[in-house]
């Protein structure tokens, strides 16, 4: 999976300048994997493969939107391949301190007509465009059983 998602960035990078002059990050986590392009200066857009144990996976498309930096940024997105519920648009927001220590804590709520979701973690940059992660999240489906627990991941920005 990991692969797949490098190489869609290298694809990305190499067919669109403005991808390429931007950042491009990749992920990897324990239910999930991501990579996403600053699009433009206050713009990110991204693509991620979210793993849930009783859903299967579940596809997003999304952008984030800067209003004052990485401190508060406006998320919206869709997702689809929810087993046994809808697909749906979402919107939220996501709220983080300034980075101390290396340490960035956050906060981030996204809802859909079909679904609730919460993150709560803390980003430490190791430095060299690496960043580790640690999570809590909770799946809120509005049919079914809710989902939570805690994760870890990395990252790497290009």
């Amino acid at each position: 999976m990991m692969k797949k998602i490098l190489l869609i960035a290298a694809v990305a990078a190499a067919v669109s300048g403005t991808t390429f002059a931007a950042n491009v990050g990749v992920g990897l986590g324990t239910k999930e994997s991501f990579v996403e392009a600053s699009v433009l200066p206050k713009t990110t857009v991204g693509y991620a493969r979210v793993y849930r144990d009783q859903y299967g996976h579940q596809n997003d498309l999304y952008a984030k939107y800067d209003v004052m930096g990485e401190n508060l940024q406006v998320l919206g997105g869709w997702r689809n391949h929810m087993k046994g519920q809808n697909n749906s648009f979402y919107g939220g927001a996501r709220v983080a301190t300034d980075h101390f220590l290396g340490f960035q804590p956050y906060v981030s709520y996204v809802a859909g007509s079909s679904f609730g979701e919460t993150n709560v973690g803390v980003n430490y940059d190791i430095g060299f465009g690496i960043e580790l992660n640690v999570n809590y999240h909770k799946y809120n489906p509005k049919h079914g059983k809710d989902e939570s627990g805690v994760g870890v991941g990395a990252s790497y920005q290009f």
